[in-house]
């Protein structure tokens, strides 16, 4: 049975599994940075678990790295 979630829900990053999905993508941190219309800074302190990704910036990763419900759930949200 599939959890749906709501985006007010405490994220709890995948740090490791993130920086790994990108890799695989072959994005780099300036293109998403750009996406998200942040700065790559903030980027890195998004990816380090200094400050939290936005609801949106999720919605843009999903988008950017081609991420499925259940990838979104186990990078964000600690959903096995």
């Amino acid at each position: 049975m599939n959890q749906i979630h709501t985006w007010k829900e405490d994220i709890i990053l995948n740090s490791a599994e993130l920086k790994a999905t990108i890799a695989r993508t072959g994005k780099t941190y300036r293109s998403l940075a750009k996406s998200l219309k942040i700065s790559e800074q903030a980027l890195y302190n998004k990816l380090n678990g200094e400050s939290d990704f936005k609801a949106s910036e999720i919605r843009i990763l999903r988008e950017e790295l081609n991420l499925t419900s259940e990838e979104i759930d186990f990078i964000f949200f600690n959903v096995v």
